[in-house]
C-alpha cells in the first residue's frame, strides 16, 4: 500500500508542515495497512466536530452533526482497543508541538514501488459536491443512524412514552437536517413519518370495523398503496416503513385462532418458568467465554422490570446494534412481532400467572447480552488480527454461529411453521444438529470457524471434566453412547445432564451408526435384526421425536398411545398437571417422594438448567416357571430370592477372578459374565425347587402370574 497520499493528509488534518515527522510518529504500526487509515478517519472526525463547536454550524462537508458524532464514536471505540493506535495519536500530538530535526530523513512506513491501493488527501478547501476520503463509509453511517432514530420513534410509540418520542422526533430531524427537497416536495424522512403517523390514527378505525386476522393486515396493506409514498425512498426509510407495518400487524385484535395458539402455547411457557434454565441449556455451547460469567448477573437483575428494560435499552442504543441486526443476530423480545420471541415463551396468557414473566425476562436477558456480547467482543478481537470486519460474510456468519450457539437454529431463512407447534424448541433442535455437523463448520469464515472451534472445545472439554470429577467422587458414569445413562452423571435413581442437552443427540447417532442400544443394566439390543416386535431404528428416531414433542400435542399422543414416552400408564389428571407446572417443580416433587428433603435438595441444580431425571429403569419381570405356573418372584419370596442371587454372585466373581489371571480386561469380562449367568441359573433353580409350595398354591388358585417385578438389586 502507498502510504504517502494518507501521510499528507494527516499532515494537513493536524496542521503540520513536515509529513516525515508525521510518518516518524506514527512509526511502529503492527498493522500499518489498516492502522493508518483509522488515524486518518479518528483525527477528521475530531476536527469535523471542533470546527462545529467554534462555527456553532449544524453541518460540516455536508454532513449533519450527529452522523459526525456517530462516526467518531465508532472509530473511538477502534482506537480504544488498539494501544498502538493510542501512541500513535500522542506522538502525533507531540510532534505538532516541538516539530522535529527536518534533516533527519527516515522512512517509517513500508512504501512499495507498485502502489496497491491510493487514499486520497484531503484537500486544504473543498467544493460543494466534492467526494471526500471515507465519503462512502460516512454515507452508510449517516443511513445506519438515521434508521436507528426511527426504530428509536417507534419503539417510543410502542410503549406509549411521549417524552421518549418527542426526543426521537428532534433526533430525526437534526440527522435530515442537511437535505434540501425539491420545492413543494414533502422530504423522504417527513413523508415516512407522517405516515406512521396517520396510520397510528388509522389502527382504531380497522377495530371500529371489527377487522381481525388476515382482514386487518390487508386493511394495512391498502393503506400503503393509497398512502402515496415516493417509490425512490431511501432504502433505510423502506425498512422503516415496513417496521412500521409490522407494528401495526401487531396491535390486530385476537382471532378465535389466536385465542387458541396462546392456550396452547400457555403450557410450554409454564413448564419453561420459574427457574434460571438458559445458561445450563442454550447457553452451554458458550460456557468458557468470558460474556457467559458476564452475563449471569445481568439475569437475575432482570427478574427487575425496571433493570430489564433498562438493559434492553442499552443494547438497542448500541453503536453496533444496527449492524448486528443487519446481520442477522436474533436479539428476542417479549411479546412482540417487530423481534424474534423465545420459543419456550409465546403465550401472552401465562404471562399473567405470576413468576413467569419474571422467568421470561431473565432468560431473555442472559441469552440477548450473551450474544450480543459475544458479537461485539468477536468484532473487536478480528479487527485487532486484521480480519476485514466490514466484510458481509464475516458479519453474517457471526451472526449465525452465536444465534446457534446459543440455541436458534436453522440460519435466517428457517421458518419453524408447523414446526412450532408440533415441537418443543425446534429452533433449539436444528442448533444442536448444526453444532455435531462438520461441514456447518466448513461453510464458515475462517475467522468464525476458528472463534466456534475454540469456544466449542472449551465448553465440551469442561462438562467432560465435571462429569469425571463426579465419577473420582462415586458417581455411576459411562461414556458408551449406545447406553441410555451415556454421559449422565448418576447417583442412585438420579441423572444429571451437564451437556445442555447434547448427550441425547449424541446417544441418537451412536445406536443409529451402530444398530445397537444398551440398556441401564448393560443388556444390547439389536436393532438391525428386523424380527417382529423387535426395536429397529425406525422406532428409535420416532421415540426420540416423540420426547421432543410441544406439551399439549404430546399430551395428544400418550393418550391414543395409552401411555408415555417411558411406558408408563396414560393417567389424565397426572398428564394435565405435568403440562401446567414448571419442571423445575415437578423435578424436586419426584426427588422429595423418592428420597425426601434428600431428593428434594439433590434436584436443585435443575433450577439452572442441568436436565435431572429421577426415574428406575423398567426391568424385565424374573420368570420362575414350576409346574406350570409362569408369574415373578412373590413379594413375600423377594428377600430369600435377593439373598440367593446375591451369593450367587460372589461365587461367580471370585472364580471369574481366579480364572481370568492373567488375562487382558476384556477377557476378564467376558469370564466374569459366563459365570454370573451360570451361577445365577443355579442358583435361581435351587431357589424354586426350594419354595416350590409357593407355585403350587399359585397353581391351585389360578393365579397365571404374580404381579410384582423382582427388585433390581436381585438381579445384579
Amino acid at each position: 500500500m502507498n502510504f504517502t497520499p494518507i501521510i499528507e493528509a494527516i499532515t494537513k488534518l493536524v496542521g503540520h508542515t513536515d509529513p516525515v515527522a508525521i510518518e516518524r510518529a506514527i512509526g511502529g504500526l503492527s498493522k500499518p495497512e489498516t492502522q493508518a487509515p483509522l488515524i486518518h478517519d479518528f483525527l477528521r472526525g475530531a476536527q469535523a466536530l471542533k470546527t462545529m463547536d467554534v462555527a456553532g454550524a449544524p453541518v460540516h462537508e455536508g454532513i449533519s452533526r450527529p452522523t459526525w458524532e456517530s462516526y467518531q464514536a465508532a472509530h473511538q471505540s477502534q482506537v480504544d482497543t488498539d494501544p498502538e493506535v493510542q501512541s500513535a495519536l500522542r506522538n502525533i500530538a507531540l510532534t505538532k508541538a516541538n516539530p522535529p530535526d527536518p534533516t533527519i530523513k527516515q522512512k517509517v512506513l513500508p512504501t512499495p514501488v507498485e502502489a496497491t491501493s491510493q487514499v486520497r488527501e484531503v484537500p486544504d478547501s473543498t467544493e460543494p459536491g466534492q467526494k471526500l476520503p471515507g465519503d462512502r463509509k460516512l454515507k452508510a453511517e449517516s443511513d445506519r443512524a438515521k434508521q436507528r432514530a426511527f426504530e428509536e420513534f417507534q419503539i417510543a410509540t410502542d410503549e406509549n412514552d411521549p417524552v421518549r418520542t418527542q426526543a426521537a422526533v428532534e433526533q430525526i430531524k437534526a440527522l435530515h437536517s442537511d437535505e434540501a427537497p425539491q420545492p413543494g416536495q414533502v422530504p423522504h424522512w417527513e413523508a415516512a413519518l407522517n405516515y406512521i403517523d396517520r396510520l397510528e390514527k388509522a389502527l382504531p378505525e380497522f377495530d371500529a370495523q371489527g377487522l381481525k386476522g388476515d382482514d386487518w393486515s390487508k386493511a394495512i396493506e391498502d393503506f400503503q398503496a393509497n398512502s402515496n409514498l415516493a417509490p425512490d425512498m431511501p432504502n433505510y426509510l423502506k425498512k422503516v416503513v415496513i417496521r412500521a407495518n409490522a407494528w401495526a400487524d401487531a396491535q390486530k385484535p385476537p382471532d378465535a385462532i389466536d385465542r387458541l395458539k396462546d392456550v396452547w402455547h400457555a403450557s410450554r411457557a409454564i413448564q419453561s418458568s420459574m427457574d434460571l434454565s438458559a445458561p445450563g441449556r442454550q447457553g452451554i455451547a458458550l460456557l468458557t467465554r468470558p460474556e457467559y460469567r458476564e452475563s449471569l448477573p445481568l439475569m437475575t437483575k432482570a427478574l427487575d422490570t425496571g433493570e430489564y428494560n433498562r438493559m434492553r435499552a442499552e443494547l438497542r442504543n448500541h453503536p453496533l446494534a444496527p449492524i448486528a441486526d443487519q446481520a442477522g443476530l436474533e436479539l428476542t423480545e417479549i411479546g412482540s412481532k417487530l423481534k424474534p420471541a423465545e420459543e419456550a415463551f409465546r403465550s401472552k396468557l401465562a404471562e399473567k400467572i405470576p413468576g413467569v414473566r419474571q422467568s421470561e425476562q431473565a432468560y431473555l436477558t442472559f441469552l440477548n447480552q450473551l450474544r450480543f456480547k459475544t458479537f461485539a467482543n468477536e468484532i473487536r478481537s478480528a479487527r485487532g488480527l486484521g480480519v476485514d470486519v466490514e466484510d458481509p460474510k464475516y458479519l453474517n456468519d457471526l451472526a449465525e454461529w452465536i444465534n446457534t450457539a446459543t440455541g436458534r437454529g436453522g440460519g435466517k431463512k428457517f421458518n419453524p411453521g408447523p414446526l412450532g407447534e408440533i415441537f418443543y424448541s425446534p429452533r433449539l433442535m436444528m442448533s444442536r444438529m448444526q453444532l455435531m455437523n462438520p461441514l456447518w463448520y466448513a461453510q464458515m469464515h475462517p475467522a468464525v470457524r476458528a472463534a466456534a472451534i475454540k469456544a466449542h472445545l472449551g465448553a465440551a472439554i469442561t462438562v467432560y471434566g465435571l462429569i469425571s470429577l463426579a465419577a473420582l467422587g462415586g458417581a455411576k458414569v459411562t461414556w458408551d453412547f449406545r447406553n441410555t445413562d451415556a454421559g449422565y452423571v448418576r447417583v442412585g435413581n438420579m441423572r444429571y445432564d451437564l451437556s445442555g442437552g447434547m448427550f441425547p443427540w449424541m446417544r441418537l447417532v451412536a445406536r443409529m451408526v451402530s444398530g445397537k442400544q444398551v440398556n441401564p443394566e448393560g443388556k444390547v439390543t439389536d436393532l438391525t435384526t428386523g424380527k417382529p416386535y423387535s426395536a429397529s431404528r425406525a422406532d428409535l428416531a420416532l421415540r426420540f421425536l416423540r420426547s421432543k414433542e410441544a406439551p399439549m400435542v404430546s399430551l395428544v399422543h400418550d393418550m391414543l398411545a395409552g401411555k408415555d414416552v417411558l411406558g408408563q400408564k396414560f393417567d389424565v389428571k397426572q398428564a394435565l398437571a405435568s403440562r401446567y407446572v414448571p419442571l423445575f417443580v415437578q423435578d424436586v416433587y419426584s426427588a422429595f417422594k423418592d428420597k425426601g428433603l434428600e431428593g428434594a435438595l439433590m434436584a436443585i441444580p435443575s433450577v439452572a438448567g442441568i436436565s435431572f431425571q429421577d426415574y428406575q429403569p423398567n426391568q424385565s419381570p424374573e420368570k420362575v416357571p414350576f409346574h406350570g405356573v409362569n408369574g415373578v418372584v412373590p413379594p413375600e419370596m423377594e428377600k430369600s430370592f435377593s439373598e440367593a442371587m446375591a451369593q450367587a454372585d460372589a461365587k461367580a466373581a471370585e472364580d471369574a477372578a481366579r480364572i481370568g489371571l492373567g488375562k487382558n480386561s476384556l477377557q476378564k469380562k467376558a469370564i466374569t459374565r459366563k459365570f454370573v449367568a451360570g451361577y445365577r441359573a443355579k442358583a435361581r433353580q435351587a431357589w424354586i425347587m426350594a419354595n416350590k409350595d409357593a407355585y403350587v398354591q399359585a397353581l391351585q388358585q389360578g393365579v397365571p402370574q404374580i404381579p410384582l417385578q423382582t427388585p433390581r438389586e436381585a438381579l445384579r
